[in-house]
C-alpha cells in the first residue's frame, strides 16, 4: 500500500511540476496575453475614437483626415498611438508655417461603402485640406459576409475551448485551447476563402457596387491631395502570394492611378521584419504601435510634399 502510495504521489508531483513548468515558459513568450476586458473606446460627438472638433478650422491650421476601419481606429493600441495621431505631430515638426489638425474618423467594422458615407456626411462637412484612406482587404466584403464569417469563427474558436474555466489565470489552459483551434479548425481557411470571393464578381454579389463605391470614394480622396494606405489583411507575408492579395492591389492601384491619388504599401514598409511582429499580440492582428509608427513616418513625409505644393 505504501509503495503505491509513494508511486502515485511521485507521479502526481512529476505532473504538477511539469505543468507549472509550461505555465511558467509559457508566461515568457512575447504577444501572449491573457483574455482581458473588451477594451471600451471613448467616442466624440460624431462617433469617432478621437475628440471632438469645431466645424469650422482656426486661421492657419490645415486639417487632415483619416478615414478606414479598425486599422485606422488604432484598434488594440492607445489613441496616441495611432498614425492618425502621430502624423500631425510629425507633419508640424517638418513644416512650422503652419498648425496641423488631424481627424481620425476610423471606424471598427467599417468597409468601402461605409466609408463613403463617413467622408461625405461626416468628415467633408469639415472641410479637410488632405484625406487618407487607410484601405484593407477585408473592406471589399459585403456587411453581411463579414458578419457571417466573424460569427462563424467565434463559434468555431467557442468549439475548442476545453479550458474556458481557466483561460483567465492561466498561460497554459490559453495556449492548449489556442493550439486545438490552430490544429483542428477550419476556420483560417473559411477566412481566407470569403477574402477570395471578394473579389470575384462570380462570388460576391457586391462587387460590382463596391467596385463603383471605390472609385467614388479614391476620386473624392483625390481632391483632398488624397493618400491611400494599403494594408495586407494580417500583415502577412505568405498572404501576398494569394488571388485575393493581388487582385486587391491590382484594383485600388488602378483606382488611384485613374485619379492620381498617392499609394503607399504598407507592407512595403515592413518588409524588414517578420510579419508577426508587427501584430498586437498573437490573437490580435491589427497593427502595432510600432507599425502605426512606421506608416506615420512615410506618411509625414508624402504629406509634407502635398502641403508644400498646397502653399504655391
Amino acid at each position: 500500500m505504501k509503495k503505491s502510495l509513494k508511486i502515485f504521489l511521485t507521479i502526481f508531483i512529476s505532473i504538477v511540476f511539469s505543468l507549472m513548468m509550461a505555465e511558467g515558459i509559457l508566461r515568457l513568450i512575447p504577444g501572449l496575453v491573457l483574455p482581458d476586458k473588451e477594451i471600451i473606446y471613448e467616442k466624440n460627438k460624431e462617433g469617432f475614437r478621437d475628440i471632438d472638433h469645431e466645424l469650422k478650422a482656426l486661421p492657419g491650421v490645415l486639417r487632415i483626415v483619416f478615414i478606414g476601419d479598425s486599422y485606422t481606429q488604432g484598434s488594440g493600441i492607445g489613441i496616441q498611438q495611432t498614425f492618425a495621431a502621430l502624423t500631425p505631430k510629425l507633419l508640424a515638426e517638418k513644416i512650422k508655417t503652419c498648425q496641423i489638425e488631424g481627424f481620425n474618423c476610423g471606424k471598427r467594422g467599417a468597409n468601402v461603402l461605409s466609408n463613403l458615407h463617413i467622408l461625405k456626411d461626416k468628415a467633408w462637412k469639415y472641410n479637410p485640406d488632405l484625406v487618407v484612406l487607410g484601405f484593407v482587404l477585408n473592406d471589399f466584403s459585403s456587411g453581411d459576409a463579414a458578419y457571417k464569417i466573424i460569427e462563424y469563427t467565434l463559434k468555431e474558436k467557442q468549439k475548442f475551448r476545453f479550458f474556458e474555466r481557466f483561460e483567465s489565470f492561466s498561460f497554459l489552459a490559453l495556449f492548449l485551447d489556442r493550439t486545438f483551434f490552430q490544429l483542428f479548425s477550419h476556420a483560417r481557411q473559411v477566412h481566407l476563402q470569403w477574402l477570395n470571393n471578394s473579389f470575384s464578381p462570380e462570388r460576391n454579389p457586391d462587387f460590382f457596387k463596391i467596385q463603383s463605391a471605390l472609385s467614388v470614394l479614391i476620386d473624392l480622396i483625390a481632391q483632398k491631395h488624397g493618400v491611400v494606405l494599403y494594408f495586407p489583411y494580417f500583415l502577412a507575408g505568405d498572404e501576398q502570394q494569394l488571388y485575393f492579395y493581388k487582385s486587391g492591389l491590382k484594383l485600388v492601384r488602378e483606382e488611384c492611378k485613374q485619379s492620381n491619388c498617392t499609394l503607399i504599401e504598407v507592407a512595403e514598409l515592413l518588409k524588414d521584419k517578420d510579419y508577426r511582429s508587427w501584430w498586437v499580440s498573437k490573437d490580435d492582428h491589427h497593427p502595432n504601435a510600432a507599425a502605426h509608427a512606421r506608416v506615420a513616418e512615410k506618411l509625414s513625409e508624402i504629406l509634407a510634399l502635398k502641403i508644400s505644393q498646397l502653399k504655391k
